[in-house]
């Protein structure tokens, strides 16, 4: 999508490009898509390897096992199989992989814009307008490229967002620092799922996917006083995900057991397995008098 718009803030803009730019998916074995969910994912790398000549290598995380090649990944372990997808490779083939999927663990939204004339302190102005604010967490990033790279929120949160110099992080020469800015909005656990079947549901009902995501970007940045170069149309209708108070306590506590219980579980499990049991109250479904 390309459009000649000017800000508010008087931000030339050449182009706008919007996107899925990541989505993460798994398939139950016990789900009755798991052989499409295989198929999707051997005939897009079959693709991707008649255009590229790109060999697959192998892929191994969290358990799963199988092969990868740019932008593509699909492996397997005993309770299913995952899907990781990026860039060009998740923007062109996320609904056909989210169709057969039992989950969505993580989906990244974003929107690339083009300026007229480059800027290179874009993100300079944010941090210097945001930087004594406590929440949400802001932090600036620059290196001895030229490019820079603003974060909001916190990494091990499920929404995240960063704005940095696309130009430079994606190494085009031809291009000046701070000539083209990305806003990235990473959505994980419940709420990548969420908004991974909202947006499936809006592709479905044919209605204008990039000027959702969009308005969906703009909203995330600017209800976080970080007000991006682009504007968008007033009847566009962002998505929005909002999580009870519930569901976030136990999205809490399900990232807490994950990430500092299961690991020190795991290790005493291989020596004191019952002893492990007993601790934790679930000797009752391993044995029995």
């Amino acid at each position: 999508m390309s459009a000649n718009l000017t800000t508010k803030e008087e931000f030339s803009i050449s182009t706008i490009e919007t996107g899925i730019d990541w989505i993460t998916l798994t398939c139950r074995k016990d789900d009755p898509h798991l052989r499409q969910f295989y198929r999707t994912a051997h005939q897009a790398m079959a693709v991707q390897k008649s255009v590229t000549k790109e060999q697959p290598r192998t892929y191994s995380n969290h358990g799963y096992r199988g092969w990868s090649m740019t932008g593509l990944a699909w492996g397997m372990r005993e309770d299913g199989e995952i899907i990781v997808a990026s860039g060009a490779m998740a923007n062109v083939y996320w609904r056909l992989f989210h169709k057969f999927s039992s989950n969505v663990s993580r989906f990244d939204l974003q929107t690339t814009v083009m300026l007229e004339n480059a800027d290179p302190d874009v993100v300079g102005r944010y941090w210097h307008k945001l930087r004594d604010e406590r929440r949400p967490r802001y932090t600036i990033i620059r290196n001895n490229q030229g490019g820079s790279t603003f974060y909001v929120g916190s990494r091990h949160s499920d929404q995240f967002g960063r704005v940095y110099d696309k130009g430079v992080q994606g190494g085009f020469s031809e291009l000046w620092p701070g000539k083209m800015w990305r806003y990235e909005v990473e959505y994980k656990s419940e709420r990548a799922r969420i908004m991974a079947n909202n947006v499936f549901t809006e592709a479905c009902r044919r209605q204008p996917i990039k000027t959702i995501i969009l308005a969906t970007v703009y909203d995330w940045f600017e209800t976080r006083n970080v007000k991006p170069v682009f504007t968008r149309c007033p009847n566009d209708n962002p998505i929005i995900v909002s999580l009870t108070a519930k569901d976030e306590s136990l999205e809490r506590t399900l990232r807490w057991l994950q990430t500092q219980v299961k690991p020190a579980v795991k290790r005493c499990l291989k020596w004191h397995q019952k002893e492990v049991l007993v601790a934790l109250g679930l000797e009752h479904l391993f044995y029995s008098e």
